[in-house]
């Protein structure tokens, strides 16, 4: 498990000050972004502050896709923005815009596309293709999804053993700083 700091940018500097707090003395080491749920969009300059915070703390941002306000194409705006923040995108715009995450993906090399929920083996080989092993993380959504299925639907995309490796931890354990 990886500690995730769960802010809503609508608060602003309240937020930026909790970031800090919950990287430095709490041991979070990941921002966790969900634009439906706090409702703001990434194309907007609502979430610059906690990118910058997060930028100075050097941690990664995950942004939940694939909803309204949770476009991957927005998230990729926001990415472009913050070229020196590593952006994962979770669920990977899973269901119907897996496509638009590849390419938001393409154009921002500091998107990184995460697995969870992704049910559909061939669109995690199909990722794998178009950005690399390397810029493709699983994860399990857990307790919504059973990890030990996310790792089927990853096995079953028959990706090769070096590329599966990356995908099923080597690549998190790059960005967490997991050792």
């Amino acid at each position: 498990f990886v500690a995730c700091a769960f802010l809503n940018p609508q608060f602003g500097e309240e937020s930026v000050r909790e970031l800090e707090t919950a990287v430095k003395e709490w041991g979070c080491c990941c921002l966790k972004l969900m634009p439906t749920h706090h409702a703001f969009r990434c194309v907007t300059p609502a979430a610059h502050p906690l990118m910058r915070k997060a930028e100075e703390l050097g941690i990664p941002v995950l942004i939940h896709s694939g909803t309204f306000f949770a476009h991957p194409l927005e998230i990729g705006v926001l990415a472009e923005a913050f070229p020196k923040v590593p952006i994962l995108m979770d669920h990977m715009g899973y269901r119907y815009y897996t496509a638009e995450a590849v390419a938001a993906a393409k154009r921002a090399p500091n998107i990184h596309l995460v697995t969870s929920i992704v049910m559909e083996p061939h669109i995690i080989r199909q990722a794998v293709k178009a950005i690399g092993a390397d810029r493709v993380l699983y994860a399990s959504n857990a307790p919504l999804a059973y990890p030990v299925t996310q790792i089927q639907v990853i096995r079953q995309a028959e990706l090769s053993e070096a590329d599966e490796r990356k995908v099923l931890g080597e690549n998190s354990a790059g960005i967490f700083r997991l050792g």
